[in-house]
């Protein structure tokens, strides 16, 4: 038998405690804090009073504050050596002041400092993540649930995306339509009816019409196209496509110069071609007072007849009356009777009635005076020597004319 205190068959091995099975070293009472069968171990300081089951050191009842059954961790909401600090308001339990190791429902962060999206189930999430810890609610979707499903927006994604909104497509935040309306329709909510004068019944955003119907223009397609456009046709800013003739400008609502040829001009009010006697891109200046036709105030293309020169300031001699002769020698292309020569100064014999102005013979005769004939065979022209009979000068005057005439001619003939 050994001592108190040893153990052993030569009671050479001491007991951790005073009180001990001599055979085996085991304790027959712990001490107050300890359990263990030999070396003594340390109940956890939660434990009320001290005592812990001598076997496997359960707590029978833990300190105020500890978290039973093995009294080690504190309660939550609690934290410290005796659990006796609060921890932070967000913080399920903690650590310290500045570490949560679980959040309260709804929040999530080092801290728990931060929401869970409202889209959450229960509004619950990951505390690392911020990641919906279930699912989402009905008509949430995303990672965090934080965006509408298509076609609802809102607070609480309750409130369905207006109507007319193109692929039913809204803003989640306040409703407006984020790929614009359906056909016939505008504003943020689609809500507005486009114009009646947008072709198609087409519009933009801002109601403004892209396209009119026939014979409207204006951002509302509401103003009528002017009747001076042909077929009342013009663009968006009412410029017509082409004027009415008589009429220029970008709404054709100026008028051709009156001395523009058949009234009719181009779109900036230039004449085709001018009236006579008058020249200039809108055929407002006047000519030289004999031009006919000018291309400047000394350019006449043309003389009225009786005139020629530069700027038909030289008048014809004995020209045919009712012809004109060239505008830049004053040759005459005819002469009056009893004239020939390239201005017609030159008299014809007196037996011609006319003569002819190349041959430059006053005796060759195109026609001779009444009361002549005969005809030179070599020239084929007249040279009227031979007087007619005086019984011809008791017959009328037009029967004896026609005689006359077909006399000479028989006489051209050869008789």
């Amino acid at each position: 038998m050994c001592v108190d205190g040893y153990y052993g068959k030569r009671c050479s091995s001491g007991c951790s405690e005073n009180h001990c099975n001599p055979l085996n070293g085991i304790c027959a009472e712990c001490k107050p804090s300890y359990y263990g069968h030999r070396y003594g171990m340390t109940c956890p300081s939660g434990y009320l009073d001290d005592v812990c089951d001598r076997e496997m050191g359960t707590c029978h009842q833990c300190k105020p504050l500890f978290k039973w059954p093995k009294c080690i961790n504190c309660l939550d909401g609690y934290w410290g050596k005796d659990c006796r600090s609060e921890c932070p308001n967000s913080c399920r339990s903690c650590l310290s002041t500045t570490e949560c190791t679980k959040c309260k429902d709804g929040l999530h962060g080092e801290k728990c400092e931060k929401k869970c999206s409202y889209g959450c189930l229960l509004e619950l999430c990951d505390q690392d993540t911020g990641v919906c810890s279930k699912s989402c609610k009905a008509n949430f979707t995303g990672t965090y649930c934080k965006q509408c499903i298509p076609g609802m927006y809102g607070g609480n994604c309750s409130v369905s995306c207006p109507e007319n909104c193109y692929n039913g497509t809204c803003d989640t935040r306040d409703g407006t339509c984020l790929l614009g309306c359906i056909p016939k329709f505008h504003g943020r909510y689609c809500d507005l009816s486009c114009p009646d004068g947008c072709l198609d019944c087409m519009c933009r955003s801002n109601g403004h019409c892209d396209a009119c119907i026939p014979d409207y223009y204006g951002n509302g397609c509401n103003i009528t196209c002017s009747n001076n456009c042909i077929n009342s046709s013009c663009n968006m800013s009412g410029y017509c496509n082409d004027c009415q003739p008589g009429y220029f400008g970008i709404f054709c609502s100026e008028h051709c110069s009156q001395h523009c040829l058949s009234g009719e001009c181009l779109r900036n009010g230039s004449c085709y071609s001018c009236q006579s006697g008058f020249y200039g891109t809108k055929c407002n200046r006047s000519c030289r007072k004999n031009c006919q036709y000018c291309a400047g105030s000394w350019s006449c293309k043309s003389c009225f007849n009786g005139f020629y020169g530069k700027i038909c300031q030289d008048k014809c001699s004995y020209c045919k009356s009712g012809t004109a002769c060239d505008i830049d020698t004053g040759y005459c292309k005819f002469c009056e009777d009893g004239f020939y020569s390239n201005k017609c100064k030159s008299k014809c014999d007196s037996k011609c009635q006319s003569c002819d102005s190349s041959s430059g013979q006053i005796n060759e005769c195109l026609k001779c005076k009444i009361g002549r004939y005969g005809r030179n065979k070599t020239s084929e022209f007249y040279h009227c020597n031979i007087r007619c009979s005086r019984t011809f000068w008791n017959v009328p005057k037009i029967v004896f004319t026609a005689t006359v005439t077909a006399i000479m001619e028989l006489v051209g003939k050869g008789a």
